[in-house]
Order: structure tokens, then sequence, then C-alpha cells
């Protein structure tokens, strides 16, 4: 469902004065109705929202946010929805620190290809605080413009006009009176218009139908439901005859049979990225696929493959991926680029991408095959290039591992350059 798009979210609903380009000088992480999308950096956007009420009184405390967002992808979605905190007790004012951390909070968020949603006057319904509240939260957060603000309850559409007089640069969600229509039924035929449909999550591929699921876990059951893919749905046999008889004594499977994409789907299925060539290999064909990921999660395993990759290209494998958002920083992403012989650094071959370089570079020329070992049991990665150690160590004592997820998909990236892999199998540990 996706089509070369950073993200999915759940929100819709028409401007009041018809669908334009919101106010000039639109910043990179900002979201704003263009050509009657939802639009952020250039891209349009499909909000697939779950609610987790006080995820932005954290503050944008890594504990709090980053298991938050990533049990949100993991199932598919892509947004959260959260109250507003920090008003004081008639709401006249806000703390300035609550503020900062929800624009901590939509970085991060905009950083994994996802978004947020702020429910402006949470649960509060007396007419007094809520003007007060709705007053306070449009002069503190007029220039905040990298998330929607959503309003519900009895006065939705009074609160929703205000907020948008008194702060006319960002996107309100609302019934009615919207940019981004809240509704309650999925629109038949599809909207023409931003949509936020409430409670009915939908996998259908349609960029202005957005949906927003309540806080409970059966939100995340019917996320996981809709978004489950045909490739999932299937049985799957792996074709372990490729195997050597010692591999097989050891417990491993084949997650590639030699001769088609069994047990893989693609991530932009409208975009056939690799091909299987005649040797039995994944091969890339073309850009715009994203990546392929493996049928089946899985937590903790061996897995070994092979890979090679021209002179300065650029590819990846996906561990402990989710199914939206982005993989490389929810789960992890080993690094591989043609970059033989170059000191090693947080986004060369063999780094855990943007957050620990490969003790070595241990990366053999450009389209030669390299083989490789990963580990992962639990907090432990150990990873082995080339016969070469290049990481041992606990994701526990790294903040930024620390929190990522530690079940996902596992996939071979689509980075616009020639790459391809073979013999790739996978021992699951623990079990």
């Amino acid at each position: 469902m996706l089509k070369r798009l950073p993200l999915f979210v759940c929100l819709i609903a028409p401007l009041l004065t018809g669908c334009v380009t919101l106010t000039p000088g639109i910043g990179k992480e900002d979201i704003h109705i263009q050509n009657g999308m939802l639009t952020r950096d250039k891209w349009d956007i499909t909000l697939k929202a779950i609610t987790v009420p006080e995820l932005a009184a954290g503050r944008n405390e890594l504990s709090k946010t980053a298991p938050a967002l990533a049990r949100i992808a993991y199932v598919g979605g892509n947004t959260a929805c959260t109250d507003l905190p920090g008003f004081n007790a008639d709401g006249t004012a806000i703390d300035p620190a609550d503020v900062a951390g929800l624009g901590d909070l939509c970085h991060r968020a905009k950083e994994q290809r996802m978004a947020i949603i702020v429910r402006v006057l949470g649960d509060h319904t007396d007419p007094v605080f809520c003007e007060n509240a709705v007053r306070t939260a449009a002069a503190a957060l007029q220039n905040e413009r990298r998330a929607v603000y959503y309003f519900d309850g009895p006065d939705a559409v009074k609160w929703a006009t205000l907020f948008r007089e008194l702060a006319p640069k960002l996107v309100v969600a609302a019934p009615e009176v919207g940019h981004v229509k809240v509704v309650t039924e999925t629109p038949a035929p599809p909207a023409k218009e931003p949509v936020l449909v409430l409670g009915k999550a939908h996998g259908h591929f349609d960029m202005n139908t957005h949906f927003l699921m309540g806080s409970d876990p059966a939100a995340y059951e019917a996320v996981e439901a809709v978004l489950v893919n045909e490739v999932q749905k299937k049985e799957w046999t792996p074709d372990n005859s490729v195997l050597s008889e010692a591999e097989r004594k050891e417990g491993f499977i084949a997650l590639a049979n030699k001769k088609d994409f069994d047990g893989w789907w693609q991530l932009n299925p409208d975009m056939n990225s690799f091909i299987v060539n005649e040797a039995g290999d994944f091969e890339f064909k073309q850009a715009g696929g994203k990546a392929i990921l493996t049928r089946n999660r899985y937590s903790d395993f061996i897995l070994r493959l092979d890979f090679k990759i021209e002179e300065g290209g650029n590819s990846g494998i996906f561990l402990r991926a989710p199914r939206d958002a982005r993989q490389s920083k929810i789960g992890m992403e080993f690094q591989i680029h043609g970059d033989h012989g170059v000191e090693p650094s947080d986004d060369s071959t063999g780094a855990v991408y943007k957050v620990k370089a490969a003790r070595v570079n241990g990366s053999n020329p450009a389209m030669t095959w390299n083989s490789l070992e990963i580990i992962l049991d639990g907090s432990h990665m150990k990873a082995t290039l080339n016969g070469k150690l290049i990481h041992d160590f606990d994701m526990d004592t790294i903040d930024e591992l620390k929190y990522r997820l530690r079940e996902g998909f596992i996939g071979l990236q689509d980075h616009d350059h020639f790459v391809a892999f073979r013999n790739v199998r996978i021992k699951e540990l623990n079990k």
C-alpha cells in the first residue's frame, strides 16, 4: 500500500474554504495541506493512528516514547494520538516544558517516518476551561506545525473553529470544520479531501482516508488484522533442500529457495526491486520497491547470508523490523555499502545504522561476495563479516537501541543501487 511514501496516518477533513496550500514557508517536518492532500516534506501521507493518551506527558522520555511508537509501527500503524499535557487548573497557562517535549516528540516521530496527532482538550468538557485552554494552546503552539491538532466531544466544532482562527498555520482535525474532517464511517467512494475515520482501521490504499483507533489492546489487534498481507495469510514451508546437511542438523531453515520469492513480501507492492537470477540469487533489478521482507517475524536468531554490492552502493539488512514506518530506526538496520577499505563509521558497512560503527570494516572489494553471520539473542548482538568479528555488545547499554523492537521482520533493502543476496538462512534460538 506504499508508493514510495515515507509514512501512513489516519485523519480526514476538508478545509473550511476548500483545499488549498497552507501558508508559505513550510518546513521539511511540517504537516500541511497541499493540493487537497495531507503532506509533509513533499510527500502525501496517510495517517494510521492509535491512541496513546499519556504519550506527550512523558516530555519525550525515551523509555516511554520509543516503545509506544514501536508498538504502533509493529502492527502497521504510523501515528500516535496523544492528549496535550501541561495545562494549569483553569487552562490559562501551559507548562513550557510540556510544549518543548511535544516538539521533541514530533521530531522523533518524523525521524521514524511517523506522525503525531494532538488531542488538544483531552477529556475536558468544562466550557470555561476549554475556551481558556484553546486560547492558551493556540498561542503556545502556533508555530508547532509538525502535528495535527484534533478536537472531539460535544463542542468540537466550536473549539476547533476558535483554534483555527487563533492558529491559522496549524492543521486541524475536527467534525465539519477541520482541514481533516472527522467522520465515523469510511466514505464510499473514497473521499476527495482528507477525512479521519474514528475506530475503523482499513487496509485499502486511499491517501485521503485516514483512521484513528482507540487505546485498548483491541486497537492494535484490529490494525494488525487489516494490514496483514497476502503472503502472511498463506501457509509457507521452507525449502531446506538448498541447505547443507550440517546446517539442517544444526536447526537452520532456508529463507531463500533459489527459485522465487516464496516466503517474502514486497514493502512497496507496486514495484518489484529484486529478481531471482539464473544462479538463484536475489538480485537488484530496479529502484522503488524499498525492501523485501520475510513472511514471519523473528526475535532471537542466527542469520547467515552472502551479499555483494557495487562500488559506492548503499543497501542494508533490516532486523526485527516493523510492518510500517522506518524499519531502520524502530527495528535495526545492518548497513551495507560498497566501501571496501573505508574507516568504520556509524554509516559504513557493518554499522548498526546511525548508532554504532563496526569494530572494523570487514567488507570485501565491490562486486565480490561477502559472508555474514548475525546473532541476535535478547539484547545481545554479535556479528561476523568475512570471518572478522565486527560486533559483540549488549544493546541495553545503548539508550538508542535499548528500546528498539525485539521481534520483527528481516528485510533486504533496495536503496537504488545494485546489490545481491544469496544463501539466506536462519536458526531461531530459545525455541
